[in-house]
């Protein structure tokens, strides 16, 4: 539940997608998941889905604190 769509098993990566987003305005994985769904590996619904879906806020304030300590 703490990690985010893209991540299978580290909590870095949604920290880091977050970082990402803030400073550039727009999902690291855009244009991957775009070229997946041109492809057809996922439907345009599913590459959606894949930023859609909120990280919990509790695991980016967590990975902060360790940074910032």
């Amino acid at each position: 539940n703490d990690l985010d769509a893209n991540s299978t098993n580290c909590l870095m990566n949604a920290f880091a997608n977050d970082i990402h987003i803030k400073k550039h305005g727009f999902h690291p994985y855009v244009f991957e998941i775009a070229g997946m769904v041109r492809s057809g590996v996922m439907s345009r619904e599913e590459g959606f889905k894949k930023f859609k879906e909120n990280v919990p806020g509790s695991t980016v304030q967590h990975i902060t604190k360790i940074f910032s300590e």
